[in-house]
């Protein structure tokens, strides 16, 4: 059993609010275009079967296969550019009114977790040819408020609570428990574009230019978008099942998204990539925006290089005269949509030399890749004159304050079926034993 809680007010509201001012301050353009026409290309979204919400809804994909359902970049139906974002999945119960889709950007592969102004907005173009008269979908967008203050689009993170808009209301079951948005719109198939825009401060939703009421509900929050910082993240876009609607198979096409933000975004600094010895004659810098155009390197505080950049790649300056120790380096970015510089990175000091480091092995007696300690097997360092223990009880050499070292569980660095004699400075005793076949792992501090 479940019931519709509807939000009597939200047709009211999109009456009698005033129309906000335009968002001023939008993103780039996302165009879903590079390395189109293979299915695992992945950029902003999981496919459809990944959430656990949603997962009992739709057909699973065969083992290894992406036969069923996939969200991936693909050419012929995109409204700029080489492609599109193509969906498509297919329904397990096409009559099921509760059937819904969680298209989530839950660490997504290129742009995980797109970060946006909760009182901006959001668009993009949709074409549904699902099918020549099946396949009617609702759609809604799933805000996360993590409050965390990041450019557009950047990673915005995965925490915080989410808020429907675009809906009239949730479906509930008799508790009250939360089962699934209501949409404002619905979409049947079409092979013409849609241009879908949400108001995050109203709830509202247009299509084409037209708003088609709408307001915000709680899917895990109150139904007010009211994140810190006003941030937050297009954690979902939400499909629909139509019931009345026999379709099973489900296939949208995703173009141009972006969003709109009432004032500039936050230009957060990059970083400057360490060390720097004295003599180097390059520095790095890592961290830029999606829509950087141009970094700074500045040495004690004064500017002595700029270039101009097209995306977001990692930059190396090659500097005028090698780096001296004591000099400080640091790096600013300027943000191509507002003209706004960052403060400074993170300050460098160029060091005399590069920092001393030990080296030791680890032998797994038994090569069996765990982490005990215990015979028979176990591990044995060899280079090491005392061991310490850290808070959590694993063992490392007392000369490292905490080595690298290969995890446990996975293939061994070297493997040796050679007997030979190690003098080994376990737990300081300076004893020699006799080493079985195993591995060797390498530990070492900086």
């Amino acid at each position: 059993m479940r019931r519709a809680t509807r939000l009597a007010s939200l047709g009211v509201a999109a009456v009698l609010l005033p129309a906000l001012a335009p968002a001023q301050f939008p993103s780039a353009i996302v165009g879903f275009n590079t390395n189109p026409d293979v299915e695992t290309s992945h950029e902003m979204f999981q496919i459809p079967e990944f959430s656990g919400s949603t997962v009992n809804f739709v057909v699973p994909n065969s083992a290894g296969a992406l036969d069923n359902n996939n969200a991936f970049r693909a050419a012929g139906r995109q409204t700029e550019g080489a492609a599109a974002l193509q969906v498509f999945f297919r329904w397990v119960d096409p009559s099921d009114p509760q059937a819904w889709v969680r298209l989530s950007s839950f660490n997504g592969a290129e742009r995980p977790n797109p970060a946006l102004h909760t009182q901006g907005k959001v668009r993009f173009n949709l074409v549904n040819i699902s099918g020549l008269f099946d396949g009617e979908i609702g759609v809604c967008i799933g805000i996360r408020e993590t409050g965390n203050n990041v450019p557009q689009l950047n990673n915005g993170g995965s925490t915080g609570d989410i808020e429907w808009v675009g809906v009239t209301g949730v479906v509930t079951d008799p508790n009250g428990v939360v089962l699934a948005p209501i949409p404002a719109i619905t979409l049947p198939p079409s092979p013409a574009a849609v241009t879908l825009e949400w108001d995050l401060a109203t709830g509202i939703v247009s299509v084409n230019g037209t708003p088609m009421g709408g307001g915000i509900a709680g899917m895990t929050g109150d139904g007010i978008l009211n994140a810190p910082n006003n941030r937050g993240t297009l954690e979902h876009i939400a499909f629909t099942n139509v019931s009345s609607d026999s379709g099973a198979l489900i296939d949208v096409s995703i173009d141009e998204l972006q969003f709109e933000a009432p004032e500039p975004d936050p230009v957060i600094p990059p970083t400057l990539i360490a060390p720097i010895i004295a003599a180097d004659t390059q520095v790095s810098v890592t961290d830029l925006l999606l829509s950087v155009n141009r970094v700074n390197l500045l040495r004690d505080d004064v500017v002595i290089l700029t270039q101009d950049v097209a995306n977001n790649a990692d930059v190396t300056f090659t500097l005028p005269a090698p780096a001296q120790t004591g000099e400080v380096y640091t790096f600013t970015q300027r943000d191509g949509i507002t003209g706004l510089t960052s403060d400074p990175s993170n300050a460098v000091t160029v060091l005399p030399e590069a920092s001393p480091y030990s080296l030791s092995f680890v032998i797994d007696e038994d090569g069996d890749g765990s982490c005990s300690f215990e015979p028979p097997g176990g591990w044995e360092f060899v280079g090491a004159t005392s061991l310490t223990g850290l808070g959590d009880g694993t063992l490392f050499p007392a000369e490292h304050r905490c080595s690298t070292t290969t995890a446990c569980g996975r293939p061994s660095m070297f493997r040796s079926t050679t007997r030979r004699w190690c003098r080994l400075g376990s737990a300081g005793t300076g004893r020699s034993i006799r080493r079985r076949p195993g591995c060797i792992r390498s530990t070492r501090s900086g």
